[in-house]
């Protein structure tokens, strides 16, 4: 009986810890397109929360694995210290 206990714990902190990265991974996503999408707001109005913006993007796309995002920032952030010098 201790042993399915046991093994029934286990199971249930595997499902917990699998759940937790899935979720955490989602929202860093989400949060990085909610960066990206401010950077992209805010490009021609004030440089300073752009290169900020730009940073949060970068940094929960890295986090969540979202290459994509994290391209797009860096492309346009690009973009925009070409044109800003």
């Amino acid at each position: 009986m201790k042993k399915y206990y046991l093994l029934l714990l286990f199971t249930l902190y595997l499902c917990l810890t699998c759940n937790a990265a899935l979720f955490s991974s989602g929202t860093d996503t989400l949060n990085a397109e909610k960066y990206y999408q401010l950077m992209m707001s805010k490009i021609d109005a004030d440089s300073t929360l752009t290169v900020g913006y730009a940073r949060q993007a970068i940094a929960f796309a890295q986090k969540g694995g979202s290459q994509k995002i994290e391209s797009d920032v860096y492309n346009n952030l690009g973009v925009f210290y070409g044109y800003k010098g």
